[in-house]
């Protein structure tokens, strides 16, 4: 089979595709990982629980702390598999459309993501704060 100049450009563009997949995907993940372990901030102002030593928190409810480490992971494991059909994409010209309707997942959920946890984390600094239950 001889490939056209139109599908020669498909493939650089899922290449293309491929790589950004790779840093949305990793910025998604890492997020995830520095967000899952900081409590609420209301927790730590009622004593509930420790402020850790990087002296972060969420200021959220719990709930979107909940909804935004789901819809997160979410988006960057769905983004890691878009990834690997862009890359199967490019080397047999098969499966845009999956790679193109996972990476709108991804985008979504990790929109959802970035609204509901990302955007309130808070870096508490100062004498009064809590260290933990009394």
């Amino acid at each position: 089979m001889e490939v056209g100049a139109t599908q020669t450009g498909h493939r650089i563009g899922a290449g293309i595709l491929a790589v950004a997949l790779l840093i949305a995907a990793g910025f998604m993940i890492v997020v995830m990982i520095d967000i899952g372990p900081n409590p609420p901030c209301d927790a730590v102002f009622a004593g509930e629980e420790q402020l850790p030593l990087d002296h972060n928190c969420f200021d959220g409810s719990s709930g979107a702390k909940t909804t935004s480490l789901l819809t997160g992971w979410l988006s960057g494991i769905i983004g890691l598999v878009a990834l690997g059909v862009s890359v199967y994409y490019v080397f047999k010209a098969r499966g845009m459309r999956l790679v193109l309707i996972l990476t709108g997942v991804a985008i979504v959920l990790g929109a959802i993501s970035i609204a509901l946890g990302a955007l309130p984390m808070v870096e508490l600094y100062g004498p009064d704060l809590p260290t933990g239950p009394p």
